[in-house]
């Protein structure tokens, strides 16, 4: 109250100073009553301010008085399942890493999506429709920028290759422990990755898929700067994809696929594509004393829409046994088709150390090698070697990677200079 007290003195005392300059055209009488007035507007002012403070005071009080207000509960499950018999989840990886090259003429580096693991996402959902039977579904998206497979010499620019979501598995499926697996929709097909049984634990970055950490890339001729004269889409004439092929069965595709239960470690894949491309794998996961086993074997029918090679055939083993030693091996052949072309084929091994020495993860080593003829013109002998290290960081969900490995080809009449490549990145799973 001293406060609006004071201030009203000090308005006052502002007042009468005013009012005591002589004015001629005011009375002394008005100049007193004009004075009262004012007076009275401040009084006014002052209480209404006074029950203004006096009605906010009582309302903190009020809100003080109050106990504090529940937390909100955040539900956590990003991805919320239909019916108390469904199961949902969401997951993904992103695998990014740096490539460094040298094709003879130059040498460079590019920032680049791992195509031997692309960066993907992907939802699935299954629901236990009895004691022995599970009815699901899987959507997988692929995002890559500057694919390993796409990146070339002459182009560096961050629209290479499908920059945006491609499929992988888009997909419905009925499951019976006793029955086996039925699916039907984009996917995997029978004969996919029978060339890539691997327990290595560096197939991130080496496996019988040699192509996939520089695929893109292509030969350059002795003494020339650049890669052969580019395609009609404006890639390299011969690249690294086109002379590396493991023949690894008919990949992903729209079709009807069945997986038989497992006997003793022993499964059989079928499916049917369309096209009229068909294909049969058996698959073999066990062990024997202290030695892990993986093995596939797959035939593939691609004759509905290939004309070469209309036929493949491919397998591969791999054995890993306690001490952390393992190899790997794959092989596999196209036929001949009614135009006369020469059968392609190729053979792949690889020795490879896994040891869990940091408390961190596993760290794994390898060395491979691998030969494959004929893959993009009769009489190309191609040769590859390679080294690969993979270290997980199992709490982050993480692993870390380097490779090296040299591209040799050779063609009648031809001379290619080598390429060496250089891999180094990291892949993230959530």
């Amino acid at each position: 109250m001293s406060i609006f007290k004071l201030c009203l003195g000090l308005t006052v005392a502002a007042t009468l100073t005013m009012l005591s300059v002589p004015a001629l055209t005011q009375t002394n009488s008005e100049r007193w009553r004009a004075l009262e007035e004012l007076i009275a507007q401040q009084q006014e002012r002052i209480e209404a301010q006074e029950e203004l403070l006096d009605r906010m005071s009582r309302e903190l009080s009020a809100i003080a008085s109050q106990p504090a207000p529940e937390p909100i509960e955040i539900p956590q499950d990003l991805v919320r399942a239909r019916g108390a018999n469904v199961t949902a989840s969401f997951y993904g990886q992103v695998n990014r890493a740096l490539l460094f090259y040298d094709d003879g003429a130059q040498t460079d580096v590019r920032h680049v999506d791992n195509d031997g693991s692309s960066t993907r996402i992907g939802f699935k959902g299954s629901a236990k429709a009895s004691n022995d039977i599970r009815i699901g579904t899987a959507i997988e998206v692929q995002f890559e920028s500057n694919s390993t497979g796409d990146v070339d010499q002459l182009d560096n620019t961050a629209t290479i290759g499908s920059n945006s979501f491609t499929e992988r598995k888009l997909e419905v499926f009925i499951d019976s422990k006793a029955l086996g697996k039925l699916s039907l929709g984009q996917g995997s097909t029978a004969s996919d990755d029978s060339s890539h049984a691997d327990l290595s634990g560096t197939d991130l970055v080496a496996c019988s898929c040699v192509s996939d950490p520089a695929g893109g890339l292509g030969f350059v001729l002795s003494g020339a700067r650049l890669p052969v004269d580019a395609d009609a889409n404006g890639n390299p004439d011969v690249r690294i994809k086109d002379a590396f092929d493991n023949l690894d069965g008919l990949s992903r595709d729209d079709r009807v696929r069945y997986d038989s239960p497992s006997l003793a470690g022993f499964k059989l894949h079928t499916s049917v594509i369309d096209g009229g491309e068909w294909d049969i794998t058996a698959s073999y996961g066990g062990a024997f004393g202290a030695t892990e086993i993986e093995g596939k074997v797959g035939f593939a029918n691609a004759s509905g829409t290939q004309t070469f090679p209309e036929r493949r055939v491919s397998a591969s083993i791999s054995a890993l046994h306690s001490s952390g030693f393992n190899l790997t091996l794959a092989a596999g052949a196209g036929d001949e088709d009614e135009s006369g072309r020469e059968e392609v084929s190729f053979r792949y091994g690889k020795l490879g150390y896994r040891t869990e020495a940091l408390a961190i993860g596993s760290s794994s080593f390898s060395i491979d090698y691998g030969e494959y003829a004929d893959a993009d013109v009769v009489g190309d002998e191609a040769g590859t070697l390679g080294f690969g290290l993979v270290q997980k960081v199992s709490d982050w969900g993480t692993e870390f990677y380097a490779s090296y490995r040299r591209y040799d080809l050779d063609r009648p009449g031809t001379d290619f200079d080598d390429i060496d490549i250089a891999l180094t990145g990291a892949r993230i799973k959530f």
